[in-house]
């Protein structure tokens, strides 16, 4: 039906966009260098914690915003999860209905 043609253009779209831009990437280098003994794993979740601690000091506003935003927009994504089954099974909503 109609899920399965928005389906089909959304990965389509996806897929051409991915392309394009992975194409149009070029090789860098780095910015710099992983310190020994270290992983990038780490060394990320290292960078974060700094760039997190920064911004909490320097813009504690827009580190609370941007938290308040997480946690919106997971509760907004749980919500969804929950509620259109809720409605096209135990009250045998049309998915039409639900959309529009």
């Amino acid at each position: 039906g109609i899920a399965v043609v928005g389906q089909i253009v959304a990965c389509t779209v996806g897929a051409v966009l991915c392309f394009l831009s992975w194409s149009k990437m070029r090789p860098r280098p780095a910015m710099r260098e992983v310190p020994e003994g270290k992983s990038i794993l780490t060394v990320g979740f290292s960078e974060l914690s700094s760039t997190l601690c920064g911004l909490w000091k320097e813009y504690p506003d827009v580190f609370i915003f941007l938290c308040g935003l997480c946690f919106w927009s997971s509760a907004t994504e749980a919500l969804f999860a929950v509620v259109i089954p809720y409605l096209t099974i135990q009250l045998r909503v049309g998915s039409l209905f639900i959309y529009f």
